[in-house]
């Protein structure tokens, strides 16, 4: 499939959920209420600094609405395996809209055969449309760790990184709906 024709398709399914979630929106905006609702997730993410690194993951979002409305804060936490052998654990705090959230956080990177460890600053955005998302992460590192024995490793630099999520919402408290974004399955609890 082309590239022109991908994007078409996705702007297609993109308006018909917008259009949904505003029909939603209008005969349950009432019916919600504060909620805390649990996000579990699958991460597929890519680093295109000094190389390809490719990742894949999982992670965990704890939202809270306080209020009838969609905006949302919380926190989340992540791990991720990379292709040339090291670990990410990243967690930290989410301020948001619907399924648009903003994150703050730190991240911790282990040695691999060509890197040093790393502990990081995290800054990033993301968004989930249904069991869907996408997201972007600006990684500045404040500490770099060489080993103990042997010669001295390569550091990363700021990295930017763009991740794929597959997902599932669970409502723990209150009602918001399985996909919480602009609601979508209000009142069409399937879970």
């Amino acid at each position: 499939m082309r590239l022109p024709s991908l994007l078409a398709a996705l702007a297609l399914v993109l308006g018909a959920t917008v259009s949904t979630a505003s029909a939603n929106d209008a005969g349950t905006a009432e019916a919600r209420g504060p909620a805390v609702q649990l996000r579990t997730s699958l991460i597929q993410s890519f680093t295109p600094n000094d190389g390809r690194i490719w990742g894949i993951g999982a992670g965990l979002e704890l939202r809270h609405f306080p209020g009838s409305s969609d905006w949302n804060w919380g926190s989340f936490a992540e791990t991720r395996y990379e292709i040339e052998g090291a670990w990410r654990v990243n967690g930290g705090l989410l301020l948001g809209y619907g399924g648009m959230a903003l994150e703050v956080g730190a991240e911790h990177r282990t040695m691999s055969d060509d890197f040093a460890a790393m502990t990081a600053v995290t800054i990033g955005k993301r968004y989930n449309w249904g069991p869907m998302g996408i997201g972007y992460r600006l990684t500045i590192p404040v500490d770099n760790r060489q080993p103990d024995q042997g010669d001295a490793l390569a550091t990363r630099g700021v990295e930017h990184t763009f991740m794929l999520t597959a997902g599932w919402s669970f409502d723990l408290v209150g009602n918001r709906g399985m996909w919480s974004c602009h609601g979508h399955g209000h009142g069409n609890r399937h879970n």
